[in-house]
């Protein structure tokens, strides 16, 4: 049976005992003895649980494993067979994906409709017979989806910003360089990203030049705070901090609602976290925490709490992180996204480490590691493995740090990372594969990789 195979069976076992004893995840693990975050990663097919596991599962709710397993295949059966999952998907994403080839394809945008993927107030039954209106709410619409992608799919971030840029161009003269004005911060952010810093800063100068067009009379699409901020996150991935803090403190002051000052903050603690300001990363983050609105932006109050445990792991104040990671668990639950799962078990294998508990560290770090492989995430396969090999080194493992350092060239020589960050890297799992490897060296590694990456 295929490894998702495997993980989709088991995530429906464990959704049928709860389901018979109308549990919560909370309510299971404690009833089976493990740990509640567990129990998310297997509903959600972070990975899943061993034969032991079940049996656990199974024994705590006092039903034959053998019958959870008939049930599970069978479930699964009736679901393949009317299709519930798919047809679910296509009739939420259906008619955005129609929009989005709309604009790259230059079809009249009426046929994109209905469009269900605009915030409420800009949703419309009937496209409005106002060209300019559709052209405008499209465009909004899609520098949004962008942002969105960003975080998962730099490639599809940036064809969002090029069909925008499509429909600008294809808008009345009078609004073209308006629309045009507001997609180019957004493609300039795209790029960078995807490490196209060149590209990315072109588009920014050009936004820059555009921008009386975009500040005019009656036009207020683009708030002064959303430019300056999406411009700083490009000069901290070039490493010129102090111009990123001065676009913040800018953008800061400009911001007109609380929701706008946490984006901002969030953006601060980050760029304050890649100087090594982690304090102030932290004071940083817990601001953010008081402005954002959970209910209305689950995915910010997620990066501020992700974020607060990642820097407290670097105070290395582990148990105040520990005591954090049941709400991050449930925060990444309920946005359903399996990327967020997987980093937070990453999150946790740090936080295990910090405590001594290296043996589950490893397994964690292990199956994040795989998880990261499936998704082919070169990147974050390449620094899980540095931080695997961290974890045998601490162990005195020379044999498995060797073995490690074989397996992960290829993967390494495949990034798209500079010439001197990849030397860096080398040197150490030449290192390891003599059994000679530091964690000097692989601090040096981790350090320019990070670096690397951002093109510094």
């Amino acid at each position: 049976m295929a490894h998702h195979e495997v993980k989709a069976r088991t995530a429906m076992i464990v959704r049928l005992i709860r389901f018979l004893r109308e549990w919560s995840q909370e309510e299971l693990a404690k009833q089976a003895g493990v740990h509640s975050s567990e129990v998310y990663r297997w509903e959600t097919q972070v990975y899943a649980p061993s034969r032991a596991n079940l049996e656990r599962l199974a024994a705590a709710a006092r039903v034959p494993l053998g019958l959870l397993e008939i049930l599970a295949v069978f479930v699964l059966w009736l679901l393949w067979l009317g299709g519930a999952r798919s047809a679910a998907g296509q009739a939420e994403e259906e008619p955005q994906e129609r929009l989005v080839r709309a604009a790259q394809e230059g079809v009249a945008l009426e046929m994109a409709q209905p469009l269900c993927g605009l915030p409420r107030a800009e949703r419309w039954e009937r496209p409005p017979e106002d060209a300019a209106t559709r052209s405008e709410i499209t465009v909004v619409w899609l520098c949004a989806e962008s942002v969105r992608a960003a975080g998962s799919d730099a490639a599809r971030a940036l064809s969002l910003t090029r069909a925008a840029l499509r429909v600008a161009r294809k808008a009345e003269p009078e609004h073209r360089l308006f629309l045009e004005a507001y997609v180019l911060p957004f493609e300039g952010n795209a790029l960078r990203v995807g490490s196209d810093f060149q590209r990315a800063e072109t588009a920014f100068v050009r936004a820059r030049a555009l921008r009386p067009a975009l500040f005019a009379p009656g036009r207020e699409r683009l708030h002064l705070s959303r430019l300056l901020d999406l411009e700083a996150s490009l000069r901290r991935d070039q490493g010129r901090f102090p111009e990123a803090l001065d676009l913040l403190d800018r953008a800061l002051a400009a911001s007109r609602t609380p929701a706008a000052e946490g984006h901002v903050l969030l953006n601060r603690a980050f760029t304050l976290e890649q100087m090594g300001d982690i304090p102030g990363a932290v004071t940083a983050l817990q601001q953010a925490a008081q402005k954002i609105d959970g209910e209305r932006e689950p995915r910010q109050l997620f990066g501020a709490q992700f974020n607060l445990v990642v820097n407290l792991c670097h105070l290395g104040r582990f148990q105040e992180a520990e005591k954090l990671l049941p709400s991050v668990w449930m925060l990444a639950a309920e946005l359903e996204n399996r990327n967020d799962l997987v980093r937070v078990s990453w999150l946790e294998s740090r936080v295990l480490a910090g405590k001594g508990d290296l043996e589950k560290a490893i397994s964690t770090l292990e199956r994040v590691r795989e998880a990261f492989a499936e998704r082919k995430n070169l990147y974050d396969v390449g620094r899980s493995t540095l931080e695997l090999a961290r974890l045998y080194l601490r162990q005195g493992r020379t044999d498995k740090t060797k073995e490690l350092a074989a397996r992960a060239e290829p993967v390494f020589r495949e990034l798209n990372v500079a010439p001197r960050a990849l030397e860096s890297v080398l040197v150490f799992l030449e290192a390891a594969r003599q059994e000679a490897a530091t964690l000097e060296l692989l601090d040096q590694a981790l350090q320019a990789l990070g670096q690397g990456r951002r093109g510094r």
